[in-house]
């Protein structure tokens, strides 16, 4: 039988190769992943997104308390990048509509895919290589018997 892998590496020789792991804290704070309600003000799109998108951020371990906010706000924006999407659908179906109108709307929608992509890009929400939450279905996942056949 092989051996269970590489030993772990000592930070400082982690620092010295300027990796990315030298810099994760050591003891960071385990957040409870858990099912969160939208907020009420949202719009109708933006219930509809967060309910698309809550399950997949939950299986992650990326919903709880202190992410809420930057969901809502993530939901916000999509949902002003659909409306200005149907706006602009709507005003080229018009005959006497003038460019300079369809150009300033199509800005804003351009404006509002950035938003979406830089909130995703800058985001450290991502799940990492080692998790830093657990939830009920990694731990079944992982713990229960396996099932027949497997």
């Amino acid at each position: 039988m092989g051996s269970r892998g590489p030993q772990p590496i000592d930070k400082q020789i982690l620092k010295l190769r300027r990796s990315w792991r030298a810099n994760l804290p050591e003891n960071c704070p385990i957040l409870p992943a858990k099912h969160i309600r939208c907020p009420g003000w949202l719009s109708a799109d933006g219930r509809a997104e967060w309910r698309r998108l809550s399950p997949i951020w939950y299986d992650l371990g990326l919903l709880n308390e202190l992410t809420r906010i930057w969901w809502t706000l993530f939901c916000s924006a999509w949902t002003d990048f659909l409306l200005w999407g149907k706006m602009l659908e709507d005003l080229r179906r018009q005959p006497n509509v003038k460019p300079l109108l369809l150009k300033r709307i199509a800005a804003l929608k351009y404006q509002a895919a950035d938003q979406i992509t830089t909130m995703l890009r800058t985001s450290n929400l991502q799940p990492k290589p080692r998790p830093r939450q657990k939830t009920e279905r990694t731990k079944a996942r992982f713990f229960d018997k396996p099932r027949d056949g497997a």
